[in-house]
C-alpha cells in the first residue's frame, strides 16, 4: 500500500486492526493492482459503513465501465456489487441486502473465469453472472475506500481483513474466512 493519506488510520475492527475513513479525503492507492490479468479471482473484506446512500467503494479500480479491472463496492441502494471487466464484458452481480447500516459485513466478489457470483455475511446473493476471459486493467488506480479519483465515494465507516486471492475460493473456504477472520492480506 501506497499514498495512505494521513486521515487514515488503525482503530479497533472486526478482527484485531481495521482502517477507517471518514467520507472526506480518507483512502489507500495501491502500487499496482493484484486482479489484472487473472483468470480468477476472490476479493474478500469486512466492512462497516454508516448508511450513505450512495456508491462507496470498498476495493478496486474504476473510471467507467469501459475502464476498470476489478470493483468490490457498496451502491446507492446500501447493498454490495462485484464488477468485473474482461476482453468479453463488464458485468456486475449485486446483493438484495443493506450493507451500509452501521454493522459489520463479510463480502465477497468471486471470479473462475466463467461465472462471477457475490456473497455477503457467508450466503450467496444475487444470481451468478457469466463472464469470461482475463482481467484486463484500468488507467486509474486500485484504491481501497475511493474511485474514479472521486472523494465523493469514500465511506464514512470502517474495512478490515482485505484478502485477495488470485484462484476462485470454494464456497467451505468462503466459509472458513466468514467464521474465522485473521489480519490483513494479500495472497
Amino acid at each position: 500500500m501506497n499514498n495512505m493519506d494521513s486521515g487514515t488510520g488503525w482503530v479497533s475492527g472486526k478482527f484485531n486492526k481495521a482502517l477507517t475513513f471518514d467520507n472526506i479525503d480518507d483512502y489507500v492507492t495501491f502500487s499496482s493492482d493484484p486482479t489484472v490479468g487473472l483468470s480468477e479471482v476472490t476479493v474478500s473484506a469486512w466492512i462497516k459503513f454508516n448508511n450513505e446512500g450512495w456508491s462507496k467503494n470498498i476495493i478496486g479500480a474504476w473510471n467507467h465501465d469501459s475502464d476498470m479491472s476489478t470493483l468490490l463496492f457498496t451502491g446507492s441502494s446500501d447493498s454490495a456489487y462485484w464488477r468485473i471487466r474482461t476482453a468479453t464484458n463488464t458485468r456486475t452481480v449485486y446483493s438484495s441486502i443493506a450493507v451500509q447500516d452501521d454493522n459489520w459485513h463479510h463480502v465477497v466478489g468471486w471470479y473462475n473465469g466463467s461465472i462471477m457470483r457475490l456473497f455477503v455475511d457467508g450466503k450467496e446473493e444475487g444470481s451468478p453472472v457469466a463472464i469470461t476471459g482475463k482481467i484486463l486493467p484500468s488507467t486509474y488506480d486500485y484504491e481501497m475506500a475511493r474511485y474514479d479519483q472521486n472523494d465523493n465515494t469514500i465511506p464514512n465507516g470502517l474495512i478490515d481483513d482485505v484478502r485477495i486471492y488470485s484462484y476462485a475460493l470454494t464456497e467451505g473456504e468462503i466459509n472458513n474466512v466468514y467464521n474465522g477472520g485473521a489480519s490483513m492480506r494479500f495472497e
